[in-house]
């Protein structure tokens, strides 16, 4: 099914010009075979979204001062080192994608990038970095949306903290409860075991009288 957008599906030999401008190298071989290049891909997102929001690459790959305290208070906090700057970047991208006007960015465009979506993908991004330049005073706008879309997203890192600890807590007691549940049936046992002994000793005993 054919894609509508508002942007101009630029041609290659212009998105490499424009990428060489704007200082963040790309291949004709990695836009025509992103598949084979994936890692080089996702280099060049990082560095395009950094451009786009004005932020570092240091910046991107780090966690709220609250948000790193709560994973290091995890059980197994490492479990979480990547994942979560990994979440971080994927939402910023796709926040950035859908303000681009391109709207169906999704995890399979780093994992298994395609030629012609990844096309589609760096014209969106180009024309808006050439919005953005063109219209200049719109900058401080821009910055106070990048604001709100940190503040969701340490919103939404917090939530997910929040679950992982409450799921953690349900099945420490559920572990617990499972403990308590077979100690308890193995004195059920034990005493059915007991009474099954003196039954017999009783039916002996009474054996003997008659």
């Amino acid at each position: 099914m054919s894609e509508r957008s508002s942007y101009p599906v630029l041609k290659n030999a212009v998105i490499l010009q424009i990428m060489q401008e704007v200082d963040i190298p790309l291949t004709e071989a990695e836009l025509i075979e992103p598949h084979r290049c994936k890692e080089r891909i996702r280099e060049v997102f990082v560095k395009l979204l950094c451009l786009s929001w004005g932020i570092s690459e240091k910046s991107l790959s780090s966690l709220p001062s609250r948000i790193a305290a709560k994973q290091s208070a995890l059980d197994h906090p490492d479990l979480y080192a990547d994942a979560l700057p990994e979440a971080k970047f994927f939402c910023l991208l796709s926040t950035l994608m859908r303000t681009c006007g391109y709207h169906d960015f999704g995890f399979r465009d780093l994992a298994a990038p395609q030629a012609r979506r990844l096309k589609r993908q760096l014209s969106a991004l180009i024309n808006f970095l050439k919005y953005r330049e063109d219209m200049g005073h719109l900058r401080s706008l821009a910055l106070e949306e990048r604001e709100e879309v940190f503040a969701v997203l340490d919103e939404i890192t917090e939530n997910h903290m929040k679950l992982r600890e409450d799921l953690e807590r349900a099945r420490a007691a559920h572990h617990e409860r499972s403990i308590e549940r077979e100690e308890a049936e193995s004195e059920v046992k034990e005493m059915e075991a007991e009474l099954a002994s003196q039954n017999k000793i009783q039916a002996s005993m009474r054996q003997e009288t008659y």
